[in-house]
Order: C-alpha cells, then sequence, then structure tokens
C-alpha cells in the first residue's frame, strides 16, 4: 500500500501560517461546515459541498492542521472532523503529465479502502460523539465482506457459507442466540414452545432482510439499489455479496469497486443526516461532515478519492453532506500548477476565497453538473507565501484575533436534544392526565389497567362516572366500582349499617363472575349454548342500607338461578351481567339506550333483563326502552298496576298492587278492622299513590259504609294520626321501607302504649324488616307487613316451622352456601344455617325466580330444537308457557315463590292468583308467619 500516515508532532499545536487572506480562508471554512437546512436530495439542484482544495507552498505544512485546531477549539465543542495527514512522496512520473488521467489501478483500491476506513474510524471515534456518532453500517459491512476469504469452500457451497457467516455477524443472531439461552430454563413445555417460536422470529427476519427488497429493515436492501458493480447480477444479494468477497472483488473493475466503496461511506452518512419522523437525530446535527486531508498527491491515493467524489456525485446525482478540505502544491486533480490555463479560470486566490470564489462555484455549479466535467465539485484556492515584514505579520494577527472562534450553528429548537425529554415529559402527563380523568370516567381506580375497568369480557361490559355515580354494566369482577362510593351526607351510622351489606355484595359479585368464568369454560368444552341474562337495578348506595340490602338478596338469589341452570349437564349455560340504573334508576335510560342495547346487538346470546326493584317515572322508561330494543323484561318486585301498558316484553313475577289491595282488605276482615282505614300515601311517588288508591277503591267497594282517610303526608306525622284509629279501623301504610321507622317513630311518640293501632305495611316494608338494625331499632310497636315471599325467620330453613318446603328449601340452602362463599357444587351433608344477619325481604326468592322464568323458557326452546335462542324467541316461549310446574324439568327448577301462571291470554303478563303473605313483627321485634 502506498499510503502512509505521517506522525504528529509533539511540540505542541501548530500555528496558523501568516499570508495575505487567510482571514478570508478561515471565513469560508466558517460557511461551509455550517449546516444548512436544505433539501438532501437530487431535485435540489443548488444543493451540494464543494471539495476545497488549498493549493499552498509546500513550507506552509501547517496550514491544514492549524485550521483542525480552529475546528477542534469551536464553540460549544468541536466541530465534527477526521484529520488525515497523508506522507509527503517523492516525486511520482505521472505528477509530471499534467493531461494524465489514467485508470485506476488495482493497488490503488487497496489505497483509497484504508484511507476511507481512517476516514469513518475517526468520524466515529469518541472525540465525534458529542454531536452525535456516526455509524457506518453499509460501509462496515462492504469492508467486512472484502475480507471473507472462501477459497477454502466449494463453489456451490460458498453461497450457504456466506449466509452462515452474516447470520452470525447479524444482530438478529444475538436476539435468537438470547432467547435460545433461556429457553433450556423455562418452566414447563408451553413456555418452551412460546421461546422456540419467539427464536425463530429473528430468522425468519433476517431471511427477509437478505432474499427481500422491503424498506427500513436494513442495509442488504441499498445494496441491490445502489448504481455500482452492477448490482443486479446474479439476481441476489448474496450472489453480490459473493463477488465482493476476497480474492473475488479483484476480478471486477478497479475503479467500480472504489466507486462502491466511496458511495458506501456517503451513503451512511445520508443516512446519519436524513430527517425521519420517528427520529430527530439528523436534525441535531447543525454541521456538516468534514474531512481534512494533508498532503494529497496522485500516489497517496488522495487525488484518487476526489476524483472518484466527484464522478459519484456527477453520476447518481445524489448530495452528500461530506466537506472535503484538501492541502497540496499543485491543484488537483491535474496535478498542475494554479496558473496553468486549462484551471487558472476555476483557481480563487485566498484573499477572494470566501466572497468571490465561492460564490463563481456557487453559480456554475448546475451547468457543471449537468455537463458532469471533471472539476465540478473542486473549489481550488490558491494559498501565497507566508508574509514577510513585521508590520505585514502584524496586521494579519490583528485580522486574525478580530475573527470569531468557531462555533456551531444552533440547533433549531424543535430539533434539539432536550425536546424529544420534553415531548416525552409532555406526552406523559398528557397520557397520565388522560388516563387518570378516563379512569375516574370510568368507575376505574388511578392507574389500574384500562381493560380491567371492562371486568372479565371487555367487549361485553363497560363502566362510566355519571355525576358521581358508577353507572354501566359489568360481569360481576368490579361491581365494587357500583357501590363503593359513599353517598353526599351519608352519616356514620348509616355507614356503619351500609358495610356488612357492601362486604357481602362485593362478593356475591366475585361468586357471579366465577360462575360467568365457569360457564365459558364449559361451554368451551363441551358446545353448550352461553344465555346471557343482565340484572339491571339501583346499585348506587345513595338509599343507604335498605337500598343496598334488597340488592344484596337480589343479586344472590340471581346466584343460585345461575348455578342452578350450569350444574345440569344439558341445559344451556348462563352468564349473567349486572347493570347499574343510578340511585332511583336516575341514568337507566341511559345506560339501556348506550350498554345495554349495544351490548344485545353484538350479542345475539343477550336473552332478556331481570330486576327494576322500584315503581318509578325512570323506571317506566326504562321498560319502555328495553322494550323498543326487544328485550323481554321480567321484574322481581315491581307491583305498579299499569306498568305491562308499557312494554309488549314486559313481565314480573310478583303480584299488582291491586291484588295486595285485595289481600289487605282480606286481612282487615279477618281481624274486624272493617269501620274504615287511615292510608299513608307518599303523594309524589307513583307506587305509593298507586297502591293507597287500591286500598281505598277496595275498601269503599268491599264495605261501602267505611271511612277512609289519608293521613299526613309527612310520616312522622302521618304515625302521630294513625294513633286516633279506633279499635275497628285498619292503619295501612302504603309508603315505602325507608320512610317506616319515620312513621313508627311518630306512632310510638303520639300513641299510648297500651293500645297501639293495628298496622298492615306494603310490601315494600319488607326492606325495612330486612335491615336487623333498623327493625331493633324501633321495638315495642307491633304491626304486620305483606310480602310478596316468605323467606326462613332462622338460620336454618329446616327450622322454619314449615313455611320453607320443597323448592324452596333447597334454593335457601344453595342460597346459605353462596353467601358462605363456599361452592355449592360440593355441598355439605346437612343445609348449611345463614350466616349474617337474616334477610326477610323475599327479594332474593322473588329474584331467582324472574331468572328462571327466562331460563326455563330457554330450555324448553333448547329441548323443542331447531329454533334458535334469542331475546325474541324467549319472548315468545314465556308467552306459550304458563309456567306451572314441569314434570319434565329437574326439580331446581320449581319457582320458589309459588305457582306463576300468565294465563292463556298473551296480552296478560302478570301472574295470575299470586300469593301475598302477611308476617308479623311483635313488640320485641320478631317475625312470624300467622
Amino acid at each position: 500500500m502506498s499510503r502512509t500516515l505521517a506522525s504528529v508532532k509533539d511540540d505542541g499545536p501548530p500555528s496558523l501560517p501568516l499570508f495575505h487572506g487567510v482571514v478570508q480562508v478561515l471565513e469560508l471554512i466558517r460557511a461551509l461546515y455550517g449546516r444548512r437546512h436544505e433539501r438532501t436530495s437530487s431535485s435540489d439542484s443548488g444543493g451540494g459541498l464543494p471539495m476545497l482544495c488549498l493549493v499552498r507552498p509546500r513550507e506552509l505544512e501547517d496550514l491544514l492542521p492549524a485550521i483542525g485546531e480552529r475546528l477542534k477549539s469551536a464553540e460549544p465543542h468541536r466541530v465534527p472532523h477526521a484529520y488525515i495527514r497523508l506522507e509527503p512522496a517523492a516525486a511520482d512520473p505521472r505528477d509530471a503529465d499534467h493531461t494524465a488521467q489514467t485508470p485506476l489501478p488495482p493497488p490503488e483500491v487497496d489505497t483509497v479502502r484504508g484511507l476511507l476506513a481512517d476516514i469513518a474510524e475517526q468520524l466515529n471515534g469518541p472525540l465525534n460523539a458529542q454531536a452525535g456518532r456516526m455509524r457506518f453500517p453499509r460501509f462496515s459491512l462492504a469492508l467486512w465482506l472484502m475480507r471473507q476469504d472462501l477459497s477454502g469452500t466449494e463453489i456451490p457451497r460458498r453461497e450457504a457459507e456466506l449466509r452462515k457467516r452474516l447470520w452470525r455477524r447479524d444482530p438478529a443472531q444475538r436476539i435468537a442466540e438470547l432467547i435460545n439461552t433461556n429457553t433450556a430454563d423455562a418452566p414447563d413445555r408451553t413456555v418452551w414452545s412460546v421461546l422456540k417460536v419467539l427464536a425463530l422470529v429473528p430468522w425468519l427476519w433476517f431471511q427477509l432482510k437478505m432474499h427481500w427488497r422491503l424498506p427500513l429493515i436494513g442495509g442488504y436492501r441499498w445494496f441491490r439499489r445502489q448504481s455500482y458493480l452492477a448490482p443486479e447480477v446474479p439476481g441476489n444479494f448474496l450472489g453480490f455479496a459473493e463477488r465482493l468477497t476476497e480474492n473475488e472483488w479483484n476480478k471486477e473493475v478497479p475503479e467500480q469497486v472504489a466507486k462502491f466503496l466511496i458511495n458506501t461511506l456517503l451513503e451512511d452518512l445520508r443516512r446519519s443526516y436524513r430527517r425521519f419522523p420517528w427520529r430527530l437525530r439528523g436534525k441535531w446535527r447543525t454541521t456538516y461532515t468534514t474531512v481534512l486531508l494533508d498532503n494529497v498527491t496522485r500516489s497517496n491515493g488522495g487525488y484518487a478519492l476526489l476524483k472518484l467524489v466527484n464522478d459519484i456525485r456527477n453520476e447518481t446525482g445524489l448530495v452528500d453532506p461530506l466537506l472535503l478540505i484538501t492541502t497540496s502544491s499543485l491543484v488537483p486533480p491535474h496535478a498542475v500548477e494554479p496558473t496553468v490555463d486549462n484551471v487558472q479560470d476555476v483557481v480563487s486566490q485566498a484573499h477572494e476565497a470566501d466572497e468571490q470564489g465561492y460564490r463563481a462555484w456557487r453559480h456554475k455549479l448546475d451547468e457543471a453538473r449537468r455537463a458532469r466535467t471533471d472539476m465540478t465539485w473542486y473549489l481550488p484556492v490558491e494559498i501565497p507565501p507566508a508574509a514577510t515584514g513585521d508590520s505585514r505579520k502584524s496586521e494579519i494577527r490583528r485580522h486574525l484575533a478580530a475573527a470569531d472562534k468557531y462555533t456551531l450553528p444552533p440547533s433549531p429548537w424543535w430539533s434539539r436534544r432536550t425536546l424529544p425529554v420534553a415531548l416525552l415529559l409532555g406526552l406523559a402527563s398528557a397520557g397520565i392526565y388522560a388516563y387518570s380523568s378516563f379512569s375516574v370516567g370510568h368507575c376505574g381506580i388511578l392507574f389500574q389497567p384500562p381493560w380491567y375497568w371492562l371486568g372479565a369480557a371487555p367487549g361485553l361490559t363497560s363502566m362510566e362516572n355519571k355525576a358521581g355515580e358508577c353507572v354501566g354494566v359489568t360481569d360481576g369482577t368490579f361491581l365494587a366500582e357500583f357501590i363503593d362510593d359513599a353517598p353526599p351526607g351519608q352519616t356514620q351510622q348509616a355507614a356503619q349499617e351500609a358495610d356488612p351489606i357492601l362486604t357481602g355484595l362485593r362478593a356475591i359479585g366475585d361468586t357471579i363472575a366465577r360462575q360467568n368464568q365457569l360457564a365459558l369454560d364449559k361451554a368451551a368444552e363441551t358446545g353448550r349454548p352461553v344465555l346471557t341474562l343482565i340484572y339491571l337495578g339501583d346499585l348506587s348506595p345513595g338509599a343507604g342500607a335498605f337500598n343496598l340490602s334488597a340488592q344484596h338478596e337480589t343479586l344472590a338469589g340471581i346466584a343460585v338461578a345461575q348455578y342452578d341452570q350450569n350444574f345440569e349437564p344439558n341445559t344451556p349455560l348462563a352468564r349473567v351481567l349486572i347493570a347499574n340504573g343510578g340511585k332511583d334508576m336516575g341514568h337507566g335510560v341511559e345506560v339501556v339506550d348506550r350498554q345495554i342495547s349495544e351490548l344485545a346487538k353484538r350479542d345475539p346470546s343477550t336473552i332478556g333483563v331481570i330486576g327494576l326493584n322500584y315503581s318509578r317515572e325512570e323506571t317506566f322508561q326504562v321498560i319502555e326502552r328495553l322494550g323498543a330494543a326487544g328485550l323481554p323484561t321480567v321484574a322481581s318486585t315491581l307491583s305498579y298496576d299499569n306498568i305491562p301498558d308499557r312494554s309488549p316484553l314486559y313481565f314480573q313475577v310478583s303480584p299488582q298492587n291491586v291484588t295486595q289491595a285485595r289481600r289487605a282488605v282480606e286481612f282487615a276482615g279477618e281481624r274486624g278492622r272493617t269501620a274504615g282505614v287511615k292510608i299513608y300515601s307518599d303523594g309524589v311517588d307513583p307506587y305509593s299513590r298507586n297502591l293507597g288508591t287500591d286500598v281505598e277503591n277496595e275498601f269503599r267497594r268491599v264495605h261501602p259504609g267505611a271511612t277512609v282517610q289519608w293521613l299526613n303526608e309527612d310520616p312522622h306525622t302521618a304515625g302521630r294520626e294513625a294513633c286516633k284509629a279506633s279499635q275497628d279501623e285498619l292503619v295501612y301504610y302504603a309508603g315505602r321501607g325507608t320512610e317506616f321507622r319515620e312513621f313508627l317513630d311518630g306512632v310510638g311518640s303520639g300513641c299510648p302504649t297500651d293500645v297501639p293501632p293495628m298496622i298492615l305495611g306494603s310490601d315494600d316494608v319488607a326492606s325495612h324488616v330486612a335491615n336487623r338494625a333498623a327493625r331493633f331499632a324501633k321495638i315495642g310497636i307491633p304491626y304486620y307487613y305483606q310480602s310478596f315471599a316468605v323467606a326462613p325467620s332462622t338460620p336454618d330453613p329446616n327450622d322454619s316451622g314449615g313455611t320453607v318446603v320443597g323448592p324452596a328449601l333447597d334454593f335457601y340452602c344453595t342460597l346459605n352456601i353462596i353467601i358462605a362463599g363456599d361452592d355449592p357444587a360440593m355441598p355439605p351433608d346437612e343445609c348449611p344455617p345463614r350466616e349474617g344477619n337474616l334477610s326477610l325481604d323475599g327479594h332474593a326468592a322473588l329474584a331467582h325466580d324472574a331468572a328462571s322464568v327466562l331460563l326455563r323458557a330457554a330450555n324448553q326452546l333448547d329441548r323443542g330444537g331447531p329454533i334458535p335462542i334469542t331475546a325474541g324467541t324467549v319472548w315468545r316461549q314465556i308467552n306459550a308457557n304458563q309456567h306451572q310446574t314441569d314434570e319434565d324439568l329437574p326439580s331446581k327448577y320449581g319457582l320458589v315463590t309459588g305457582q306463576i301462571d300468565f294465563g292463556s291470554d298473551t296480552n296478560n303478563r302478570v301472574p295470575k292468583d299470586k300469593k301475598v303473605w302477611t308476617l308479623h313483627v311483635d313488640q320485641a321485634g320478631q317475625v312470624s308467619v300467622p
């Protein structure tokens, strides 16, 4: 190799020679290394950097090292550059021939290759890392290929051998090796299989890079698209790579090999400066890549490098960010004196280099590029001899002292290194804010994974925060989000009463969620169809312990119906979703329209809705919207007379208020209280107003001479007024259970303790009785109340005195197991007693029967086949089925609250002659069936 590097002097940094025009040369270099933010594409004909060739006298050998020192001491850090001082060679015969343009000899390729390797090593070195280290993956691959010796491999196997070596060199191989290393420690075969599959991904990625021209996945594609060495021969990358290996590349045209190497380095530089949307590093570079070549001649590879760069720029039309600054004693590429005619017009003088010289070169660049001249990219500048005389030297020193130090142009604010950090922090802050807002808006806990908001079936459930209430649908996994927020103004006593009920509700939600998952698992194993029931109720804690106790019993009863359905081997499986319509069903219409209806459209297995515990106008609107959505609705405790008129798809398992009124009048007759009735009713509550009116009408019909008095609408005042009832009059409480304690307070404060009035409460008083704390807070006043179902009055259903038998006994045994958190599939030998406080309101049994109405209809469809089980077919089956005892069905499907007969009239959707129980609470607060 004819190129050698000169040793660096050890006697301190070189001094800048003092000559006329030194300041102008320095300013020209300043103008050139500062990056202009222009497009670097072939369409930008005005772009591009010259090769600045400083033609100096031999004695000014410190010129380029001194310029390098200026670049090194720039502020705020060095201008990225490489400095290579070539050894001045003895006189070369070729230098004497000024017109010689001989082809590049093969040894010159090695010289150029070594020179390029030195340039890449310095540019990639730590000294230039402050501006962003430059990497040369394509150039490194080209050098690696030229060092691969395949002479010991048979010709047919060379391609396979080269592929193997390339794979060992590729980063993907290290990833695959890391995965394979961990495969040996896999805990089970499943993990082992997954890791084995993952280990194939890097290999497949490598094959894609090797054989396909896919963009953005590596440098192999570029090798087949570049312009030199005819890369299309023999047709693939491996064949082209084999032509570059040791003992093969020297068979190619030497100049083409050299151009290929230079072009790979230039392409790596272009990529380092390119602006990708996902990478701003190219924007950080505010200077061009500067390479200082000292003492270039024809014999040391310097001239060859300049000529080849000039040819590549002309031939490819691509602009690169390489600024070459050279020194020589003759003008390249012709190796002539600056005064020779053929270069005299393009050589600038040092004192005019930054003005006339560079400007003239720019003006001629377009024309020269089109003509592809041999000096298109050369900008030669003649450096005069050093100044003589002290005064002249002093003047030049003053001009140098006045010249500014080299500085790096500031990067645009949007491309600085701090911007990605700021953007990431901003995006993280925005993400956290959006995440927390979305989390709060969807009843989620802060930093909770978003998919948790949706429960176990993300495609079917959703929850939202509406005015401080969590409403929507869940599969039971996040029932706690519905009930955990304490209502505004809740007293400590109310909170203490509600706490054990909330704990029980969460447990029931978990039970339903587990049974949902078991249903899905069984369906996957057996192919049995899955039916979806939606419970819709008021799960917001605004009504305190009264409401939550009823909801707890309701969901527990539904859980029993779900277990009974899933326990049988040949019936469809049941999945239960839980929907909260908000306090007093205030958001019920919105939940139906936005969530339940949409869910039913997506999931044809949804066969109906159950629940709807309170008769309010909001509830009536929900029933209408469910009917419009084509969903059958079976209410468990609603009794308002005119609800069936709201939707043809509506059914209920409880009797109507008019039936309850008849039983009240019958009770009055049995107790000799026929002279009159005093009625308490809340005038703004549809249920209370309707029931009170029914009692009045029935009393007047059965006992025409009886007196009817409406008590004050304030419950406490009404209780005091009830004390005026005579021994042959009945006091009927048609209000809500939540106000019954106030009514009893009025009775206790206004009535003689020895002769209290006979009080009969409506079915809603059952919620007061079921709440143990509320019931025992006001003892000493006996009363009766009506109920649509009778729950055991003792923890053990077997000790209920005969009031719980048959299907009801089976139901309450399973209910006790579920409430205890045990698995009903493995029941104990004897019926377990109820844990916690007893609930006597019958809500569990009514909810069970409401779910059973839908499930029984679905089971009959499944047995009859081949009619599909949908909401529409279930509705038709309910109309066709009177829901009396079906001997073909297992006993567990017997209805707990008695016979439910809708009759043969399809317009009748209320059970005929449904029993209404009358229960007694004595002075000690104990409940019994008279």
